[in-house]
């Protein structure tokens, strides 16, 4: 079950520690990592999940997966969330963190759909657009190619969506002559 008031929580209060301690891009790396393992890896997600699963036996797998590969203060948050019986939840906090890293350092990420795959410079060309027009730092570009929208393209940024794709205009215009 999803805790997102819990995972921002933990997200700020690992936030203002690594800020009191200089290591807000350490602590970044180590949150974007571990967001990145626990969906890429079953496994670990089920054991993190697992009611059955003592605390120390979690403990000892994130030791033994995490030590010597992250920040001590990231590995202690760990080992805490796992204390306090929310090992559930470190895949949802260090979400919560990266994306509140990236909005206080003005960062987006923007998922691009479209009919084929675009070129880099193309990409680079809409990212600076987004950048320019939304008085961003840095966009961050997600590709995704759907042959099904025929052309055009979809930009998703955060919880807005532009819809520019040609399946869109010819349902736009299907729902007009059944109304009309």
């Amino acid at each position: 079950m999803k805790q997102p008031r819990v995972a921002a929580r933990y997200a700020k209060s690992i936030m203002l520690s690594a800020k009191e301690n200089s290591s807000v891009d350490k602590v970044y790396a180590d949150m974007d990592m571990l967001h990145r393992v626990i969906g890429e890896s079953k496994d670990l997600s089920l054991l993190l999940k697992s009611p059955i699963l003592k605390e120390e036996k979690k403990l000892e797998a994130i030791n033994a997966v995490f030590s010597g590969q992250v920040e001590a203060l990231t590995l202690n948050f760990m080992q805490l969330v796992i204390r306090q019986n929310r090992a559930a939840s470190l895949g949802e906090i260090s979400e919560a963190f990266v994306a509140m890293y990236k909005a206080e350092r003005g960062i987006a990420t923007v998922h691009i759909t479209t009919a084929e795959s675009l070129s880099a410079e193309m990409l680079a060309k809409i990212a600076d657009q987004i950048k320019s027009a939304n008085q961003l730092t840095s966009v961050e570009m997600v590709s995704h190619v759907d042959g099904d929208i025929i052309g055009g393209a979809i930009l998703r940024m955060g919880d807005m969506q532009l819809d520019e794709s040609i399946k869109a205009k010819i349902n736009s215009i299907e729902r007009e002559f059944l109304n009309a």
